[in-house]
């Protein structure tokens, strides 16, 4: 049930979301090196944070229809939630470079390009996601036509008993005639 695996992501992804935001509150005491692993480990759990929210948005997708409305509206809370977390993470990190405690052009390089690694594989993933619902699409088509075929073969096969059906029902109406005829004449 798909539901059931949104709940699962749901609930990790609020356990990450708890995390982070102790991990926002110990920055505001923290310097040097311990405050960047903090930051590069914050963004570790966003990063993580973002793969729950793509497993709960596939989740949506496979909901049933009556379903997807509200598991829709939570998703779409929890990624305003993660992105407010992103927000918060980022002005920390460039308050962090300003004052000369980290963040350099070729961390800033390195996050781009995450950031584009990151969007290629939502892209791959939501890619091989419509494929996988192509390949579902088109064999319920497949079973369906068969389906079809089949009915129509069976009702071929009544349509030709009830043929042979009135073909005597018409040979004995046909006698009945006759010898009603010949009763009449006598």
């Amino acid at each position: 049930m798909s539901s059931r695996n949104f709940e699962d992501a749901e609930y990790d992804l609020e356990d990450v979301f708890l995390e982070l935001s102790q991990t926002l509150q110990a920055l505001s005491n923290l310097s040097g090196e311990q405050r960047r692993r903090t930051i590069a480990e914050a963004q570790r759990k966003v990063d993580n944070a973002d793969d729950l929210l793509y497993t709960m948005e596939s989740e949506v997708r496979q909901a049933p229809p009556l379903e997807r409305k509200d598991l829709n509206s939570r998703l779409t809370s929890y990624k305003q939630k993660l992105k407010d977390i992103k927000l918060k993470l980022k002005s920390t990190g460039e308050r962090s470079a300003l004052l000369g405690s980290g963040g350099n052009a070729s961390s800033q390089s390195a996050e781009s390009t995450r950031e584009q690694v990151l969007e290629n594989r939502r892209t791959l993933n939501s890619t091989s996601d419509r494929l996988v619902q192509i390949e579902k699409l088109g064999e319920s088509s497949k079973q369906t036509g068969e389906q079809i075929m089949q009915d129509l073969d069976d009702q071929r096969g009544t349509i030709v008993r009830i043929g042979g059906k009135v073909q005597g029902t018409d040979a004995n109406l046909s006698k009945a005639n006759r010898i009603l005829n010949s009763m009449t004449r006598r």
